[in-house]
Protein backbone atom coordinates (compact mmCIF):
# COMPACT_ATOMS: atom_id res chain seq x y z
CA UNK A 1 0.00 0.00 0.00
CA UNK A 2 3.08 2.43 -0.03
CA UNK A 3 2.49 3.64 -3.46
CA UNK A 4 -1.34 4.30 -2.41
CA UNK A 5 0.54 6.17 0.70
CA UNK A 6 2.30 8.48 -0.86
CA UNK A 7 -0.62 9.72 -3.24
CA UNK A 8 -1.73 11.07 0.16
CA UNK A 9 1.05 12.15 1.18
CA UNK A 10 1.40 14.23 -2.08
CA UNK A 11 -2.29 15.72 -1.53
CA UNK A 12 0.00 17.68 1.58
CA UNK A 13 0.10 21.54 1.01
CA UNK A 14 -2.28 20.68 -2.59
CA UNK A 15 -5.53 22.31 -3.03
CA UNK A 16 -6.03 23.97 0.35
CA UNK A 17 -5.17 20.59 1.79
CA UNK A 18 -2.50 20.72 5.07
CA UNK A 19 -1.22 19.03 8.09
CA UNK A 20 -1.27 15.31 6.71
CA UNK A 21 -0.90 13.31 9.76
CA UNK A 22 -0.09 9.49 9.66
CA UNK A 23 -1.29 7.27 12.71
CA UNK A 24 1.14 5.75 14.96
CA UNK A 25 0.02 1.95 13.62
CA UNK A 26 -0.22 2.89 9.88
CA UNK A 27 -3.59 1.77 9.05
CA UNK A 28 -4.63 5.24 8.72
CA UNK A 29 -4.27 8.97 8.52
CA UNK A 30 -6.08 12.71 8.67
CA UNK A 31 -5.94 15.77 6.76
CA UNK A 32 -7.25 19.50 7.29
CA UNK A 33 -8.86 22.04 5.14
CA UNK A 34 -9.85 25.21 6.03
CA UNK A 35 -13.38 26.19 4.38
CA UNK A 36 -12.32 30.22 5.42
CA UNK A 37 -10.34 32.05 7.10
CA UNK A 38 -11.10 31.83 11.12
CA UNK A 39 -10.65 29.46 13.55
CA UNK A 40 -12.53 26.61 12.02
CA UNK A 41 -11.06 23.81 9.79
CA UNK A 42 -12.40 20.30 8.43
CA UNK A 43 -10.59 17.37 9.48
CA UNK A 44 -10.68 14.14 7.15
CA UNK A 45 -10.05 10.82 7.97
CA UNK A 46 -9.10 7.57 6.53
CA UNK A 47 -8.49 4.22 8.40
CA UNK A 48 -8.26 0.53 6.88
CA UNK A 49 -9.05 -1.72 10.02
CA UNK A 50 -7.53 -5.65 10.20
CA UNK A 51 -9.68 -7.88 8.26
CA UNK A 52 -8.96 -10.94 6.73
CA UNK A 53 -10.89 -10.47 3.48
CA UNK A 54 -8.79 -9.34 0.72
CA UNK A 55 -11.36 -6.32 0.42
CA UNK A 56 -11.44 -4.04 3.24
CA UNK A 57 -13.47 -0.86 3.73
CA UNK A 58 -12.10 2.22 4.13
CA UNK A 59 -13.39 4.17 7.02
CA UNK A 60 -13.99 7.74 6.88
CA UNK A 61 -14.76 10.79 8.71
CA UNK A 62 -15.35 14.06 8.01
CA UNK A 63 -15.92 16.31 10.88
CA UNK A 64 -15.70 20.45 11.24
CA UNK A 65 -15.23 22.69 14.41
CA UNK A 66 -12.80 24.95 15.93
CA UNK A 67 -9.21 23.91 15.94
CA UNK A 68 -7.43 22.17 18.27
CA UNK A 69 -4.27 21.10 19.29
CA UNK A 70 -4.95 17.85 18.80
CA UNK A 71 -7.41 17.73 15.91
CA UNK A 72 -10.82 19.54 16.31
CA UNK A 73 -13.21 20.59 18.42
CA UNK A 74 -16.68 18.74 18.33
CA UNK A 75 -19.63 21.29 17.73
CA UNK A 76 -22.15 21.96 20.04
CA UNK A 77 -25.09 24.07 20.59
CA UNK A 78 -27.65 25.67 18.09
CA UNK A 79 -26.80 23.82 14.58
CA UNK A 80 -25.52 26.23 11.65
CA UNK A 81 -26.99 24.93 9.27
CA UNK A 82 -24.84 26.70 6.56
CA UNK A 83 -21.92 24.87 7.54
CA UNK A 84 -20.21 21.80 6.35
CA UNK A 85 -21.97 18.45 8.12
CA UNK A 86 -19.88 16.04 9.92
CA UNK A 87 -19.49 12.38 7.87
CA UNK A 88 -19.25 8.94 8.46
CA UNK A 89 -18.67 6.36 6.08
CA UNK A 90 -17.83 2.97 6.08
CA UNK A 91 -19.44 0.96 3.45
CA UNK A 92 -18.64 3.17 -0.11
CA UNK A 93 -14.90 2.96 -0.39
CA UNK A 94 -12.33 -0.09 -0.54
CA UNK A 95 -8.99 -0.86 -0.17
CA UNK A 96 -7.83 -3.77 -2.56
CA UNK A 97 -5.21 -5.62 -0.57
CA UNK A 98 -4.15 -8.02 -3.52
CA UNK A 99 -4.40 -5.65 -6.39
CA UNK A 100 -2.97 -2.54 -4.07
CA UNK A 101 -6.55 -0.22 -5.41
CA UNK A 102 -8.58 1.88 -4.22
CA UNK A 103 -12.73 0.96 -5.15
CA UNK A 104 -15.60 2.72 -4.80
CA UNK A 105 -18.30 0.20 -5.08
CA UNK A 106 -16.75 -1.86 -7.77
CA UNK A 107 -15.03 0.87 -9.70
CA UNK A 108 -11.30 2.22 -8.97
CA UNK A 109 -11.02 5.42 -8.20
CA UNK A 110 -7.74 7.56 -6.93
CA UNK A 111 -6.40 8.75 -3.64
CA UNK A 112 -7.11 11.99 -4.87
CA UNK A 113 -10.09 11.54 -6.04
CA UNK A 114 -11.93 9.79 -2.44
CA UNK A 115 -10.40 13.07 -0.66
CA UNK A 116 -11.73 15.29 -3.36
CA UNK A 117 -15.25 13.43 -2.96
CA UNK A 118 -15.56 13.56 0.69
CA UNK A 119 -14.68 16.81 1.12
CA UNK A 120 -17.41 18.36 -1.41
CA UNK A 121 -20.16 16.06 -0.04
CA UNK A 122 -18.63 17.29 3.41
CA UNK A 123 -19.23 21.38 2.81
CA UNK A 124 -22.73 20.63 0.26
CA UNK A 125 -24.32 22.41 2.88
CA UNK A 126 -22.60 25.62 2.68
CA UNK A 127 -23.69 25.84 -1.14
CA UNK A 128 -26.97 28.28 -1.59
CA UNK A 129 -28.84 25.60 -4.11
CA UNK A 130 -27.03 22.34 -4.21
CA UNK A 131 -27.08 21.94 -0.47
CA UNK A 132 -31.01 23.44 0.76
CA UNK A 133 -32.05 19.36 0.61
CA UNK A 134 -29.42 18.87 3.10
CA UNK A 135 -30.16 21.45 5.04
CA UNK A 136 -33.77 20.82 5.22
CA UNK A 137 -33.01 17.29 6.47
CA UNK A 138 -30.65 18.51 9.02
CA UNK A 139 -32.85 21.33 10.20
CA UNK A 140 -36.24 18.75 9.96
CA UNK A 141 -34.59 16.07 11.84
CA UNK A 142 -32.46 18.18 14.89
CA UNK A 143 -34.80 20.78 15.06
CA UNK A 144 -38.48 20.11 14.56
CA UNK A 145 -38.17 16.43 15.46
CA UNK A 146 -36.02 16.74 18.15
CA UNK A 147 -38.23 19.84 19.48
CA UNK A 148 -40.69 17.86 19.23
CA UNK A 149 -39.36 14.96 21.30
CA UNK A 150 -38.32 17.08 23.97
CA UNK A 151 -42.11 18.30 24.03
CA UNK A 152 -43.79 15.02 24.78
CA UNK A 153 -40.95 14.34 27.57
CA UNK A 154 -41.55 17.81 29.41
CA UNK A 155 -45.32 17.49 28.82
CA UNK A 156 -45.09 14.10 30.46
CA UNK A 157 -42.65 15.67 33.18
CA UNK A 158 -45.45 18.13 33.74
CA UNK A 159 -48.10 16.03 34.05
CA UNK A 160 -46.39 13.80 36.37
CA UNK A 161 -45.66 16.68 38.99
CA UNK A 162 -49.17 17.39 38.55
CA UNK A 163 -50.22 14.10 39.61
CA UNK A 164 -47.81 13.21 42.42
CA UNK A 165 -45.66 16.89 43.11
CA UNK A 166 -42.36 14.72 42.03
CA UNK A 167 -39.75 16.07 39.42
CA UNK A 168 -38.46 12.94 37.41
CA UNK A 169 -35.54 14.20 35.09
CA UNK A 170 -33.85 11.96 32.62
CA UNK A 171 -30.51 12.60 31.20
CA UNK A 172 -29.76 10.23 28.43
CA UNK A 173 -26.10 10.79 28.55
CA UNK A 174 -25.07 8.81 31.66
CA UNK A 175 -28.72 7.29 31.84
CA UNK A 176 -29.26 9.44 34.88
CA UNK A 177 -32.11 9.86 36.66
CA UNK A 178 -33.45 12.44 38.97
CA UNK A 179 -36.23 12.69 41.28
CA UNK A 180 -36.41 16.46 43.11
CA UNK A 181 -32.85 17.23 42.21
CA UNK A 182 -31.31 14.38 43.71
CA UNK A 183 -29.52 11.21 41.73
CA UNK A 184 -31.63 8.03 41.96
CA UNK A 185 -30.02 6.31 39.25
CA UNK A 186 -27.05 6.97 36.99
CA UNK A 187 -24.46 4.63 35.14
CA UNK A 188 -21.74 6.97 35.89
CA UNK A 189 -22.56 8.39 39.60
CA UNK A 190 -23.83 6.74 42.44
CA UNK A 191 -26.82 7.82 43.77
CA UNK A 192 -27.47 9.90 46.33
CA UNK A 193 -27.60 8.55 49.89
CA UNK A 194 -30.78 9.02 51.59
CA UNK A 195 -31.53 11.61 53.88
CA UNK A 196 -31.64 10.19 57.88
CA UNK A 197 -32.48 11.09 60.75
CA UNK A 198 -30.23 11.34 64.12
CA UNK A 199 -31.12 7.80 64.94
CA UNK A 200 -29.68 6.68 61.89
CA UNK A 201 -33.31 5.95 60.21
CA UNK A 202 -35.08 6.71 56.74
CA UNK A 203 -36.58 9.44 57.23
CA UNK A 204 -40.27 8.43 55.65
CA UNK A 205 -41.83 11.37 53.62
CA UNK A 206 -45.20 12.50 55.19
CA UNK A 207 -48.25 10.55 53.99
CA UNK A 208 -51.57 9.36 54.78
CA UNK A 209 -52.06 5.46 55.05
CA UNK A 210 -54.62 4.04 52.44
CA UNK A 211 -55.07 0.64 54.22
CA UNK A 212 -52.12 -0.09 54.55
CA UNK A 213 -50.57 1.71 51.25
CA UNK A 214 -48.69 4.90 52.03
CA UNK A 215 -49.84 7.60 50.13
CA UNK A 216 -48.91 11.32 49.94
CA UNK A 217 -50.95 14.29 50.57
CA UNK A 218 -50.66 15.33 47.06
CA UNK A 219 -51.69 12.64 45.49
CA UNK A 220 -54.67 12.60 48.05
CA UNK A 221 -55.74 15.88 47.09
CA UNK A 222 -55.04 15.40 43.41
CA UNK A 223 -57.02 12.11 43.68
CA UNK A 224 -60.19 14.05 45.19
CA UNK A 225 -59.95 16.98 42.77
CA UNK A 226 -60.22 14.23 40.09
CA UNK A 227 -63.45 12.61 41.83
CA UNK A 228 -65.08 16.21 43.08
CA UNK A 229 -64.80 17.04 39.45
CA UNK A 230 -65.97 13.97 37.49
CA UNK A 231 -68.89 14.09 40.59
CA UNK A 232 -69.87 17.80 39.32
CA UNK A 233 -69.97 16.60 35.39
CA UNK A 234 -72.10 13.52 35.71
CA UNK A 235 -74.37 16.15 37.93
CA UNK A 236 -74.23 18.52 35.41
CA UNK A 237 -75.14 16.24 32.44
CA UNK A 238 -76.91 13.61 34.25
CA UNK A 239 -74.75 10.98 33.23
CA UNK A 240 -75.04 7.98 35.73
CA UNK A 241 -74.23 4.72 33.96
CA UNK A 242 -76.04 1.92 35.62
CA UNK A 243 -72.58 -0.45 36.26
CA UNK A 244 -71.45 2.73 37.84
CA UNK A 245 -74.78 3.26 40.20
CA UNK A 246 -74.15 -0.38 41.37
CA UNK A 247 -70.45 0.24 42.12
CA UNK A 248 -70.75 3.39 44.23
CA UNK A 249 -73.77 1.55 46.13
CA UNK A 250 -72.02 -1.42 46.71
CA UNK A 251 -69.73 -1.44 49.84
CA UNK A 252 -67.25 -4.32 48.50
CA UNK A 253 -66.92 -2.58 45.03
CA UNK A 254 -66.69 0.62 46.10
CA UNK A 255 -63.74 -0.67 48.06
CA UNK A 256 -62.06 -2.43 45.21
CA UNK A 257 -62.57 0.57 43.28
CA UNK A 258 -61.21 2.79 45.83
CA UNK A 259 -57.79 0.87 45.73
CA UNK A 260 -57.82 0.33 42.28
CA UNK A 261 -58.16 4.07 41.56
CA UNK A 262 -55.58 5.18 44.16
CA UNK A 263 -53.18 2.38 42.67
CA UNK A 264 -53.26 3.55 39.34
CA UNK A 265 -53.40 7.21 40.32
CA UNK A 266 -50.49 6.81 42.80
CA UNK A 267 -47.90 3.88 41.36
CA UNK A 268 -48.87 2.76 37.34
CA UNK A 269 -49.45 6.14 35.94
CA UNK A 270 -46.76 7.78 37.45
CA UNK A 271 -44.29 4.73 36.41
CA UNK A 272 -45.64 5.06 33.12
CA UNK A 273 -45.09 8.34 32.44
CA UNK A 274 -41.62 7.92 33.99
CA UNK A 275 -41.35 5.58 30.96
CA UNK A 276 -42.37 8.40 28.61
CA UNK A 277 -40.21 10.51 29.84
CA UNK A 278 -37.13 8.41 29.40
CA UNK A 279 -37.97 7.60 26.10
CA UNK A 280 -39.08 10.54 24.48
CA UNK A 281 -35.80 12.09 26.48
CA UNK A 282 -33.90 9.25 24.71
CA UNK A 283 -34.99 10.15 20.61
CA UNK A 284 -34.47 13.74 21.43
CA UNK A 285 -30.78 12.99 21.76
CA UNK A 286 -31.03 10.39 18.68
CA UNK A 287 -32.30 13.25 16.79
CA UNK A 288 -29.34 15.60 17.44
CA UNK A 289 -26.34 12.52 16.39
CA UNK A 290 -28.89 10.86 13.66
CA UNK A 291 -26.92 10.17 10.83
CA UNK A 292 -28.23 12.27 7.55
CA UNK A 293 -28.12 10.32 4.76
CA UNK A 294 -26.44 12.55 1.87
Amino acid sequence: MSNILDEFVSLNNKNGFHNFFLFEDGKGFSIQKKLKEDDNTSLISFYIPESKNNLKKIHISATYGRKVEDGVQMRQGATDFFAPIDLQSSDDYFYDSVNNKLLKGRKEISPEGIVNEIYNIHIKPTRLIIGFWIRFKVWFWKVVIKNFYQFLSNFFHWSLYLINGNKYLYEPIGETERMNGKIVSSKYYPADQKEKDNDGKDIEANGFDFYGHKVSYWVIAFYSIIHIFLYILSEYYNFKPEILVKIFTNSFLLFLYAILSMLTIDVFIPNLLKVFIRFFSKSSIKCLYKKIKL
